[in-house]
């Protein structure tokens, strides 16, 4: 389930690899639990920031699943924030 802690971050409970992410002016921002490495990742359409809320706040759903069909094989653009 997603708690939305901000206007636009959610934190991630129903994944083993999301901490939390952020959207803004379609740039999707993803902290992993794995040394809190964020990405942001770009052109990132409203549609698809909708399916992945839809996604975290459904405990039937996993949010990794979900990120990986829509943002990672979607192709989009990305860099690693230091």
């Amino acid at each position: 389930m997603a708690k939305r802690t901000t206007s636009s971050v959610f934190e991630v409970k129903n994944s083993s690899r999301v901490k939390s992410f952020s959207y803004e002016k379609n740039t999707l921002t993803v902290t992993f639990t794995n040394n809190n490495q964020s990405y942001r990742y770009f052109k990132v359409p409203d549609e698809v920031l909708q399916q992945l809320v839809k996604a975290v706040s459904d405990v039937k759903s996993s949010f990794g699943k979900a990120f990986q069909e829509l943002i990672i094989k979607g192709g989009y653009k990305y860099e690693k924030i230091d």
